[in-house]
């Protein structure tokens, strides 16, 4: 079951009734109406845009996003979308605003779209960006078993498994999406990336994992995925507005 956090590191996020609460199994339930539930849109769901929203913003990141454009041109069509994504580990800083806050860790994914109008005119818009902490499987849990809401398959909470949920999260916003085109993920945590993508030695081991594996495979159904590693705090910068 998979239904996203209402808060997102620095800074607040949609709340989880705007999220989409899945009961689908994966990657064990790959029957036809898990995959047309996997690409129903979400309803009452709207991508953060305002960089206002957040406690802090990389210069590099503030800057690039002020250039672009926040909406896709009605008569214009989407050729590709690129999602970057990031994780941390909160080392027990919490979320901002909270009163009691506890050890945790949190994704982010901001999402680009680069489109061609029908007068030849081409662009690329900032589609938005949402992200939230990583909710772990209580203690023995295994497939077939009830997950707590917003969970999608971590054990533990780090800076791994908060990469990996970013990314598990990318593909499940872009299946909701309409968009059925080129698409890249733009990874930083090299480990997390390697594993969604099967590549590097991946092998499976790890419920979160076979989770992303399995939205992975689905969404190369329907796209052109394609993968990209960037440098951490290297200055790139909607991997900084990610961050």
């Amino acid at each position: 079951g998979a239904a996203a956090p209402s808060r997102a590191h620095h800074g607040e996020s949609r709340t989880a009734a705007a999220f989409p609460d899945y009961t689908c199994q994966m990657p064990t339930d790959c029957r036809h109406a898990t995959l047309v539930e996997l690409q129903r849109p979400w309803p009452n769901f709207a991508l953060s845009t305002d960089l206002n929203d957040l406690e802090e913003v990389h210069e590099a990141a503030a800057i690039a996003a002020s250039w672009l454009p926040r909406t896709v041109p009605d008569n214009a069509l989407v050729v590709h979308v690129n999602m970057y994504t990031d994780g941390s580990d909160l080392q027990g800083k919490g979320v901002p605003g909270d009163e009691n806050p506890e050890p945790g860790a949190a994704w982010s994914v901001v999402i680009l779209a680069d489109w061609v109008d029908d007068t030849g005119g081409c662009d690329t818009s900032l589609l938005g960006f949402f992200g939230g902490m990583v909710i772990v499987t209580p203690p023995g849990w295994c497939y077939g078993h009830e997950v707590p809401p917003h969970c999608v398959g971590a054990s533990v909470a780090d800076s791994g498994t908060a990469e990996a949920s970013a990314i598990t999260w990318a593909i499940l916003w872009i299946l909701q999406s309409s968009h059925r085109c080129q698409v890249t993920i733009n990874y930083d945590c090299m480990n997390a990336g390697l594993a969604a993508a099967a590549a590097g030695g991946w092998q499976s081991g790890t419920v979160l994992i076979d989770v992303l594996r399995g939205l992975t495979h689905v969404l190369e159904q329907v796209a052109n995925l394609g993968w990209a590693h960037i440098t951490a705090h290297s200055g790139h910068p909607f991997n900084e507005l990610a961050d």
